[in-house]
């Protein structure tokens, strides 16, 4: 019983933050890829954090307005359309893409990283 009332309140809490800090994560994601794209630091490294920056805001994104359309409105057909049955389909293939994308993405990073100190003459990593 103890572990199905927890259960229970982490959802709420769990519900309530994506409702609540996921558009202001999107706000800060879009400041930051606008600073990446600047020409004055478009570098390798920099290219990269923008995609994951843009991978980040796109899962965020449909997860919180699936949040906001789930908790506004009643689970009833006539509430949903077909455009937000596609959106569904769409967004739910999107964020498994955008997940293991900045995954890969990560590891570009660590092997950039890797080929510049290793070019820099150092052989300890």
């Amino acid at each position: 019983q103890f572990f199905r009332d927890l259960s229970s309140l982490n959802w709420i809490f769990l519900d309530t933050f994506k409702i609540y800090v996921g558009p202001v994560n999107i706000l800060l994601n879009c400041f930051v890829m606008f600073i990446l794209t600047r020409r004055e630091i478009r570098t390798t490294y920099n290219t990269v954090f923008f995609l994951m920056a843009l991978d980040q805001t796109i899962v965020i994104g449909t997860m919180t307005i699936d949040m906001h359309k789930t908790m506004l409105y009643e689970c009833t057909p006539w509430y949903y359309s077909y455009f937000w049955a596609y959106f569904e389909i769409i967004s739910q293939c999107l964020s498994q893409v955008c997940r293991a994308h900045a995954t890969w993405l990560a590891v570009i990073i660590a092997l950039l990283r890797l080929i510049s100190i290793r070019s820099h003459g150092t052989s300890e990593v």
